[in-house]
């Protein structure tokens, strides 16, 4: 069954969605330049409302993050591995989804940089941005922390290519997915993460009108400036021009 569903929605002056250089999104459509709003904004912004939460309140929902190797490192000092070794591991985490040939390189560069001083936990993070439930986590914790136990030293676990471990078998089965996750879908290149096809497709929101650009030139007021007979504390706290339409 497909159920296609249109709406309109009225907005004021603004500026929804931002692009590179912070200016509202657009595109040509049917002739004209139109406002845009891309459908990876809608979908997080559905993602993350009040009304989402609270239809589906006591159901387990997943988040996108590339910190899987801070959560996998708190989760490992948890079970009362090491912090040497928990470090390590959350180094191998972090190469999930990476082609092996950068996965290499990147683990060799910061593994030999843990020689001479601490591994950085805010340094490690995937290389792409991973939708996980709760099981994905539960079982990439459990997968490395049985590889960093039979390791049992950091230059052993160093040497333990992250494809290996993406390759356990449990890693591989099938787990339960989250309500977000089966509606909007996911995709990863890592093994231990597999895909979702979405039940739900967003179209990119485009405007019913002709795009008309703006400029804001605003000032902001410095409350404790008021009073001050200093010539340059006169005028304004701070300037500046945003667009909007």
């Amino acid at each position: 069954m497909l159920v296609e569903i249109h709406i309109l929605q009225n907005h004021a002056p603004s500026n929804l969605n931002r692009d590179d250089t912070g200016s509202p999104k657009d595109c040509i459509f049917g002739g004209v330049r139109r406002v845009r709003i891309s459908s990876q904004c809608l979908k997080r912004s559905i993602r993350r409302s009040l009304l989402f939460s609270q239809i589906l309140e006591g159901e387990p929902l997943a988040q996108r993050t590339r910190h899987l190797p801070k959560i996998v490192y708190e989760r490992l000092r948890e079970k009362g591995l090491g912090e040497k070794l928990a470090k390590m591991a959350a180094l191998k985490a972090a190469s999930f989804g990476q082609k092996k040939e950068k996965e290499d390189k990147k683990a060799d560069a910061q593994g030999d940089q843990g020689n001479e001083k601490e591994l950085r936990l805010a340094d490690m993070k995937t290389a792409q941005i991973m939708f996980l439930a709760e099981e994905d986590i539960v079982a990439i914790t459990e997968t490395l922390f049985e590889a960093a136990t039979k390791a049992g030293t950091v230059a052993v676990l160093k040497k333990v290519k992250s494809e290996e471990l993406q390759a356990d078998a449990r890693l591989r089965s099938w787990r339960p997915v989250t309500p977000d996750i089966a509606l909007f879908g996911r995709m990863t290149t890592s093994d231990a993460v597999h895909d979702v096809e979405a039940a739900v497709q967003v179209a990119h929101a485009i405007s019913t009108n002709k795009m008309e650009q703006e400029f804001d030139y605003f000032t902001a007021v410095d409350d404790l400036q008021e009073g001050s007979r200093e010539l340059e504390d006169l005028g304004a706290g701070m300037i500046g021009d945003v667009e909007f339409t």
